[in-house]
């Protein structure tokens, strides 16, 4: 008896072939797993870095107010414009920007423009970057004869040297 060929058209059986589906979840898995490890690896290494290093700080140095401008703060409360000027630079006297930085010579007229009013500070936050320390607070000016208040922020940058280059009041 003579065996009788049997011939498929369009290809072998779906048994006898691997299916193409699972190369590929195999592909992606492996793809995965490489990534993963990858990844876990850079961030053991960055882990071990000192934070200096990376320009991190911690979240707890953010709430931390800087003592120059804690004075600065305290001084401005008190409508004392020498202890002010005691925590600024030259370059912050010499910046028409800066609102709260000015020489001996406009002393009588801060202290003029601010008599009727209370001030109210109270320390935010504090921003480390490259060019310095960004300090912000909240103000509350009062007007003691009409009782008008007025809520701004106060904005201080820290130079290297720890005192205040720039002021502005917005």
């Amino acid at each position: 008896m003579a065996e009788s060929i049997v011939e498929f058209v369009g290809g072998p059986p779906a048994h006898r072939t691997r299916p193409a589906p699972l190369r590929r979840v195999l592909a992606v898995v492996l793809a995965a797993v490489v990534m993963v490890a990858i990844l876990g690896g850079v961030a053991v290494a960055l882990s071990r870095l000192p934070p200096s290093l990376l320009g991190a700080r911690s979240a707890a140095a953010a709430v931390v107010e800087p003592g120059a401008t804690r004075a600065f703060t305290q001084a401005l409360q008190r409508l004392d414009p020498v202890a002010m000027r005691a925590q600024v630079t030259a370059t912050c006297l010499a910046d028409d920007k800066s609102n709260l930085c000015f020489g001996p010579e406009s002393d009588s007229q801060f202290k003029t423009a601010m008599s009727g009013h209370t001030l109210s500070l109270t320390f935010l936050r504090r921003y480390d970057a490259l060019p310095g320390t960004v300090v912000l607070y909240d103000m509350l000016i009062s007007n003691r004869s009409t009782g008008r208040r007025d809520d701004l922020v106060l904005i201080l940058r820290l130079g290297h040297d720890g005192k205040i280059d720039h002021a502005l009041v917005s």
